[in-house]
């Protein structure tokens, strides 16, 4: 498999990175784990470029083997460098884009409202044991005997005229149950695929110059 690091700044601009485990230099301050150093590139006295694309779709891939359809996929992640001379010797420039477009599918299993208790119906809606949950009326609720009692809905359904209206405008951005439940109360009755969208923009610029062999001066704008 290829791993995938989302990292700052883009891949096509770093020139070298080191992973520091343990004792720190002063400069790097303290923490508790490792650090990742990166070093950026710089222009040099010739003018170079790249441009890169890298490309992962479904069609390459197998289908999850609790997904009912392949998840679709889609990953873009492109961009261009360039870097050259301002001064021979003296002052240069570099500057890199790197762009990302990613859809990456997902299967979820989810419990969703069967046709029945759409309809306010739950007289065939048990727990995992196989007993009936039963549905009582709020506005039945009264004091006997010191304590609170409520009528059950007869044969355990909620009249129509009872069902809530904000309820019922909702209801149809649930999906219907598409598979056989897992146990009697019904639960996973759904599968579905879905995406999860990451778009960014990823923008490095850099000026170097060079004052003496010993003393040398940069500038860096890094937009994300």
């Amino acid at each position: 498999g290829i791993g995938q690091v989302d990292i700052d700044p883009p891949v096509e601009v770093i020139r070298e990175f080191r992973i520091i485990q343990n004792t720190y230099p002063a400069e790097y301050g303290g923490s508790a784990g490792g650090l990742v150093v990166s070093t950026t590139k710089s222009g040099t006295n010739k003018l170079h470029g790249s441009a890169f694309e890298y490309f992962r779709n479904d069609a390459m891939d197998a289908r999850n083997f609790f997904a009912a359809d392949k998840p679709p996929l889609r990953y873009h992640l492109f961009g261009v460098t360039m870097g050259g001379p301002i001064r021979q010797n003296r002052t240069h420039y570099f500057a890199g884009y790197e762009g990302t477009r990613r859809s990456t599918g997902g299967v979820d299993t989810l419990t969703v409202p069967t046709e029945e208790q759409r309809r306010g119906d739950f007289s065939r809606t048990t727990n995992a044991a196989g007993a009936l949950l039963r549905i009582f009326d709020p506005s039945s609720n009264r004091v006997v005997s010191g304590r609170n009692v409520r009528d059950q809905f007869a044969g355990n359904i909620i009249p129509a005229s009872r069902l809530d209206p904000v309820a019922l405008k909702l209801m149809p951005y649930y999906p219907l149950p598409n598979r056989a439940p897992s146990n009697a109360a019904g639960a996973n009755n759904f599968v579905g695929n879905f995406s999860a969208l990451f778009n960014r923009n990823n923008v490095t610029a850099k000026v170097d110059h060079v004052f003496s062999d010993a003393n040398r001066f940069y500038v860096r704008l890094v937009y994300n």
